[in-house]
């Protein structure tokens, strides 16, 4: 399985939680219904109804995600307007301490049935391109997009694993080798999943490692990412 890989990097990140219409906490990683338009503003895609959403129907694309470097968090405070548009003088804003993540460094990888899309991606990303400009999460938080290269996904029982866990395929986490002090977090309720509609169907539990070190754990449908570098990397698809 062909597998394009790259780095997602920038100042800040705000991934805002889906429970609620309004919060100032972010999810540590993008969901991956968030990473579906981020593909969809480096393609191009149309934006109108939502509509690049079609293009990622449930079991089209698949996503890996690695961390890179150590979550870390800041808060800042944010002064957020009842109303888009040039600024009216009798508008109250209202101060709000809000979450971020702070110098995220994700590693991307992505792969698609479409191979026409595949395809289209792989070009842009070769040549440093897109159709618009790629964000981590709001509009604001400017994102940099490193190409890392193509790979090829093996299928693995490995029990040592560089990305992120979907916790549906997890089936036993296993004691770290001696020397290795990981800091496991499960976090919840991310978008997996969505209609263009923005009603979201798939719904994943994640479980990670805050320092960005490899997770030993006992899981289903791991795989081996070769053709970028001497040692593979080790990921799960969701």
């Amino acid at each position: 399985m062909p597998v394009l890989v790259f780095d997602l990097t920038g100042p800040f990140a705000h991934y805002k939680k889906i429970f609620a219409t309004t919060t100032a906490l972010t999810y540590p990683i993008p969901p991956k219904s968030s990473l579906y338009g981020l593909f969809a503003a480096i393609l191009g895609l149309e934006k109108e109804g939502n509509n690049y959403l079609n293009s990622f129907r449930e079991g089209s694309c698949r996503v890996a995600i690695r961390l890179m470097r150590p979550v870390a968090v800041q808060r800042l405070t944010i002064n957020l307007r009842p109303s888009f548009g040039a600024l009216r003088g009798t508008e109250n804003r209202k101060p709000t301490l809000m979450e971020f993540v702070d110098r995220p460094h994700y590693r991307i990888y992505f792969t698609h049935r479409d191979e026409e899309l595949y395809g289209k991606l792989k070009d842009l990303l070769e040549r440093g391109q897109s159709f618009y400009t790629p964000t981590l999460g709001i509009a604001n938080l400017i994102g940099q997009i490193t190409y890392v290269g193509e790979g090829k996904a093996e299928s693995s029982r490995e029990e040592d694993i560089d990305s992120v866990l979907p916790k549906r395929a997890l089936e036993k986490l296993l004691p770290p080798p001696p020397g290795r002090n990981t800091r496991l977090m499960e976090v919840g309720q991310y978008a997996v999943e969505m209609l263009p509609s923005r009603d979201v169907t798939v719904r994943e539990n994640i479980v990670l490692d805050r320092g960005g070190l490899p997770i030993a754990a006992r899981v289903t449908d791991a795989y081996r990412i070769t053709g970028l570098s001497e040692n593979a990397d080790r990921v799960l698809f969701f």
